[in-house]
């Protein structure tokens, strides 16, 4: 199973009943959301896993091993679809977890003569 992260509790239950019946399972996900914090289920599943392996990305400022997804777009909510331009790998060094929220900020706090240059 691939995302793991966007399919809910029931993975978990799935995944230990076909362990249970001698199956091999394969589970990957983010086992972090885009402010730094464990991304349930991931952290269940991790607990049930007889073997993890932590696959790292590429920083995409510095070039260390990434262990963060960066949300580049304004949004509080915990999950955003969207296009390759809305989320980047980032280190530990480079990683922000609250640059999602700072983007919030500044489109409220916009001149309203900009937004209403915008409009016309």
């Amino acid at each position: 199973m691939d995302e793991a992260q966007f399919l809910g509790e029931s993975v978990v239950e799935s995944s230990v009943k076909l362990a249970d019946m001698g199956k091999r399972v394969i589970v990957a996900g983010l086992d972090t959301d885009f402010m730094g914090r464990p991304f349930e289920p991931m952290p269940r599943l991790l607990a049930v896993a007889e073997e993890i392996v932590k696959l790292l990305a590429i920083c995409m400022r510095c070039g260390n091993p990434a262990v963060h997804t960066q949300r580049l777009v304004a949004s509080e909510e915990l999950i955003v679809v969207g296009a390759g331009n809305m989320y980047e790998a980032r280190c530990r060094r480079c990683f922000e977890p609250h640059l999602a929220h700072e983007k919030i900020e500044e489109a409220k706090n916009q001149p309203a003569s900009r937004a209403h240059a915008a409009t016309t």
